[in-house]
């Protein structure tokens, strides 16, 4: 899943919603930064494995 416009990076956390059938779930995220001109990127960044809840 890919979600947009969650969080600013002078936030330093996110929170995105999944949905329930997701519940228990190991998920592995990645994340990246994508400035509000969608022109430049960042390295994309392996955070881990969670469990959703």
């Amino acid at each position: 899943m890919t979600f947009k416009d969650v969080t600013v990076r002078e936030a330093q956390e996110v929170n995105p919603k999944l949905p329930k059938k997701h519940i228990g779930d190991d998920v592995h995220i990645w994340t990246q930064y994508v400035n509000a001109a969608g022109d430049g990127v960042s390295t994309s960044v392996y955070v881990g494995e969670v469990i959703v809840v």
